[in-house]
């Protein structure tokens, strides 16, 4: 590729996507020489066929504005002529040049042959953090305007544009990253390789010092760490401001002062600062639940009292639900109070090890490249992404998975794993993490590492007088989840195999294996894996035998595991499963003792050494977690667990499952006694007048409770509305009532040019409903997303994020853990109360355990709970003073039946409630939005 090549930056519009069939109906191209672009063409193109509405409302492109264009034979000569000795470039190449070269062909003219490169594998490689790689995602991020998307001239326009984005962003990069780059991208698609191959010649002839805060480490370009130190004197500071003229002094010009925020602040201030002991004839009390809606300020009004008392030897652990959210705190909301008081708070967003990328392990990788595209483009981006970070933490690159083999390699195993004589010792992102916990006076975490300490052996996190518990709400659900284990009979066969499967080992592994320290533990480790392999087709066999034959179950149906069924299993199944048992736990003694052996001399083995034997390591402790998993399972258990199997009817798959419902009793986690005091807070504490709810779910006796005024008016921000047509259904899984559920939200989506969140309780009817709309309305322009159908939940949610047209149907799992704030998200649909069905064995034994507990399983636990998650999917819409919202409830039971009562009564009494008929609905929505 020659140094002033000329660069076609070509887009297309089609009729469809197969080049056999469909027709051009729009082409662009812009052409970029020596970093600038220097001329334009574009053209519609008359496709001789009728453009479906569906691609008329993608792109804008009308059959009326095709009409009177050329057809392509008629500038097929032309395009060929203009892309004659350039490098053709599209974002996602293989359409575009594909489409083109086989639409020249059909006209007689020569196919396409000359050198390409994809800006989509551009952008992985060299802007590895971006959220998303589609076009019009990349152009706002990089500030490009992109006012036309699915138009040719205006696609190609944008992606010359980031073309330069992304060349100025190789040129910043240190020689020895675009070395191994050059390395690595034989694996790229078209002539990508010798494009980046041609920059880094370019960059040798005019070499450029180190940016800024770049550092190299044996052959790797990393950003220099920096640990904030704590050095703010709190003895010498004046006293935390009560009054308001205080706190008008001190917020100076910055802020405004605010009647709630401030009661909030002075609450926080005084709960913390009083001791848990009888003082005045009064109980200080370990526990505090605040009420306080999103958007009031409720983060910089506990953050600012606590910046008078954390310290880096007592700090502030703040446990919030998600990662959207602990980042908020760290860079948005903590920033405010240093504002006013410099320097007061530092904190660290504190993970797991295996979050965070392992230097030493990732470089191992550059020495033995494994020959696979989607491992090398992983390798490049980490390469680029090590000169930007800081932390190390792998969910920077935003990544909807990270299930690849390539981060299975990388990520960091903990501190036992690594080795003081690497070279990477000193920079370890892991270690640097602990350096920064112990300067900082706030740590921040999710309620699922706060969970997930009660498992660990050695707990992560410090002791300390102050525990708040942000988005309290989410706790109990995750905590119960943390006590929740599920395994397939495929994980332990794929396991087993992979264990097993001598020839996919590297030789330089069964090398290892024969070492004097640990070869006699492998070869009868090995011998017990083989042997779990025949024993486990057995025990497969057995529990199928055993549960659809003699005891009558069918498939895909939830089969409770009792104590009594256990006990009462035939002889030849016990016999098995004890093997099974035996084999799985003499296996996980001989892994430990080969650790602990390999562990104590890591400093002796080479890189390449370590990199094997860990990573075999890694699979061994799975292998270790399902003995656990096993021994538990098989054996008799407390009236607090409860276990079931389900066996699929299409593979036969069988999927064992364990959950402790006592997992979200706090006081009986190893958390709980390791804070002094702890602060629930959030924007749904209570439920109507139940303040206990929350207290009750997590198994404390009583739980003192505030709520402070709301800061939203919700009779001019937000509508709640039930039609009367259904009334008319009385059975909510019919048919009748499906079709009128598709039809509802077909009729919401030609409205509303705007998202939809619809809200199921059953997979089922989620299924039925997306294959009576998705088809009609995508041949609209509407995108139809659904769970277990469209991707992974983050994938999902990612896509539904940057669409202004979307509908999403997802099952109450959907009222948690999904942050859509402003304008992408201002009507959800609930098609049913969000109860959870009682037929489920889960839910069965957890009412009876509660029952057996002296509690009302409905009015106090199920009722609560629904009324709860109701008044979570308002304020999924409502997080600012500015946003307006209608909440849509297909469910005629939150009118007709007693309960709705007091399901109303819990959400805000200024909410408007709207009952008629569906078309004064979609009237009044209409005007309201």
């Amino acid at each position: 590729m020659k140094n002033n090549a000329t660069f076609a930056v070509v887009d297309i519009e089609t009729t469809g996507t197969n080049p056999t069939t469909d027709r051009i109906i729009q082409f662009g191209c812009v052409f970029v020489k020596n970093n600038q672009i220097v001329s334009r063409f574009a053209t519609d193109v008359n496709p001789k066929m009728k453009i479906t509405k569906q691609i008329e409302n993608l792109t804008g492109i009308t059959n009326e504005q095709v009409a009177r264009a050329p057809y392509f034979e008629d500038v097929a000569a032309e395009i060929a002529r203009l892309l004659a000795d350039c490098v053709f470039v599209a974002h996602n190449i293989y359409f575009d040049y594909q489409f083109l070269s086989k639409e020249l062909t059909r006209c007689g003219v020569p196919e396409l042959t000359i050198a390409g490169i994809d800006t989509v594998e551009l952008a992985q490689i060299f802007l590895p953090t971006s959220a998303s790689f589609r076009l019009s995602d990349l152009a706002e991020q990089y500030g490009i305007d992109h006012d036309r998307p699915h138009q040719a001239d205006s696609d190609a326009e944008v992606t010359a544009e980031l073309m330069l984005v992304i060349e100025e962003r190789m040129r910043s990069l240190p020689l020895v990253t675009m070395e191994k780059l050059v390395i690595l991208a034989s694996e790229c698609g078209m002539e990508t390789a010798e494009y980046i191959e041609m920059v880094y010649q370019e960059m040798l002839s005019d070499i450029r010092p180190l940016r800024k805060g770049i550092q190299l480490v044996n052959g790797l370009a990393l950003q220099k760490k920096e640990v904030i130190y704590f050095v703010y004197d709190k003895e010498h500071e004046s006293e935390y401001p009560h009054s308001k003229s205080e706190k008008a002094t001190l917020y100076q010009e910055f802020f405004d002062y605010r009647e709630t925020q401030s009661k909030m602040m002075n609450l926080v201030y005084d709960f913390f600062s009083t001791p848990v002991s009888v003082e005045n004839g009064k109980l200080g009390h370990k526990n505090f639940a605040l009420e306080a809606s999103t958007g009031s300020g409720k983060t910089f009004g506990y953050l600012l009292p606590l910046s008078y008392l954390a310290t880096p030897e007592k700090p502030v652990i703040i446990s919030t639900v998600s990662l959207l959210l602990e980042s908020q705190i760290v860079e948005k909301d903590l920033p405010l109070v240093n504002r006013i008081r410099p320097g007061s708070l530092v904190a660290t967003l504190v993970k797991s090890h295996r979050h965070f990328i392992d230097i030493d392990r990732f470089a191992s990788t550059l020495t033995n490249p494994v020959k696979q595209k989607q491992y090398a483009l992983y390798q490049m981006g980490v390469l680029v992404w090590l000169t930007e970070t800081q932390t190390g933490d792998l969910d920077e690159l935003n990544l909807t998975t990270y299930n690849h083999i390539f981060f299975k390699q990388v990520k960091h195993q903990g501190t036992a794993f690594l080795s003081k004589n690497s070279s990477y010792y000193a920079d370890d992102f892991w270690r640097h993490l602990q350096r920064k916990i112990k300067q900082s006076n706030v740590i921040v975490i999710n309620h699922a590492f706060l969970c997930q300490e009660n498992y660990r052996e050695t707990p992560l996190l410090p002791k300390s007088p102050y525990l708040i518990i942000d988005e309290a709400h989410h706790l109990p659900e995750i905590a119960q989840r943390a006590g929740f284990m599920q395994i397939s009979d495929y994980q332990i066969t794929k396991q087993l195999m992979q264990l097993t499967n001598g020839d996919n080992h590297p030789i330089a592994l069964s090398k290892l294996w024969k070492h004097d320290d640990w070869h006699r533990e492998v070869k009868s480790l090995r011998t017990i894996l083989y042997e779990a392999v025949d024993v486990f087709e057995t025990v497969k066999e057995d529990i199928i035998e055993a549960v659809l034959i003699d005891h009558g179950h069918t498939y895909d149906q939830e089969i409770l595991i009792s104590n009594e069924s256990l006990a009462n299993m035939p002889v030849y199944m016990k016999k098995n499963l004890s093997q099974f048992s035996i084999l799985l736990k003499e296996g996980r003694q001989l892994y430990q003792r080969i650790e602990q052996v390999f562990l104590l001399e890591i400093d002796k083995w080479t890189a390449s050494e370590k990199f094997l034997m860990t990573e075999w390591l890694s699979d061994l402790a799975q292998f270790a977690e399902f003995s656990r998993f096993f021994d538990g399972f098989i054996q008799p258990s407390s009236s607090d667990v409860i276990k079931w199997l389900k066996i699929k009817e299409k593979n036969q798959q069988i999927t064992a499952s364990y959950s402790d419902f006592s997992a979200s009793i706090v006081a009986h986690s190893r958390w709980y006694p390791r804070y002094d005091k702890i602060l629930y807070t959030g924007g749904t504490i209570r439920v109507g007048k139940d303040t206990q709810y929350l207290g009750r779910t997590l198994g404390i006796d009583y739980v003192p409770f505030r709520s402070l005024p709301s800061t939203y008016d919700y009779s001019q921000q937000a509508r709640l509305y039930v039609p009367t047509e259904a009334n008319d259904y009385r059975e909510l899984s019919s048919p009748e009532y499906i079709d009128f559920v598709s039809q509802t939200l077909k009729k919401i989506a030609r409205q509303e040019r705007r998202s939809l969140l619809v809200l199921f309780t059953s997979h089922d009817m989620l299924q039925k409903v997306y294959q009576k709309i998705h088809y009609e309305l995508l041949t609209e322009g509407v995108e139809v997303l659904a769970q277990g159908l469209s991707g992974s939940r983050e994938k999902i949610v990612k896509r539904f994020s940057h669409s202004a047209h979307t509908v999403l149907l997802g099952t109450d799992s959907f009222w948690e853990g999904v942050d859509l704030p402003g304008e992408s998200l201002e009507i959800i649909i609930v098609t049913r109360l969000p109860f959870e069905s009682p037929e489920r064995p889960f839910i069965k034994e957890k009412y009876q355990y509660l029952k057996d507990n002296g509690i009302d399983s409905f009015n106090k636990y199920a009722l609560p709970k629904a009324a709860l998650r109701l008044r979570q999917g308002l304020g999924r819409l409502i997080r600012s003073e500015r946003d307006k919202g209608v909440l849509l409830v297909l469910d005629r039971r939150l009118i007709k039946a007693k309960y709705g009562a007091r399901m109303i009564k819990a959400l805000p009494s200024d909410l408007p409630l709207i009952e008629e008929s569906l078309d004064d609905i979609l009237k009044d929505l209409k005007e309201f939005l």
